[in-house]
């Protein structure tokens, strides 16, 4: 996915109400989320 217009285009926003969605782009999208949980997963080496 390259711009919103193609996010929104395959009908994510309606889609994401009330459920847990991973995002791998975020910086895509994260100026319209209304409401947002970031996590941050560090993996640690042996």
């Amino acid at each position: 996915m390259k711009t919103i217009k193609e996010i929104e285009k395959i009908g994510f926003f309606e889609e994401i109400e009330n459920k847990i969605v991973l995002i791998e782009w975020p910086e895509k999208i994260e100026k319209i989320l209304k409401k947002k949980i970031d996590i941050l997963f560090i993996r640690k080496k042996k």
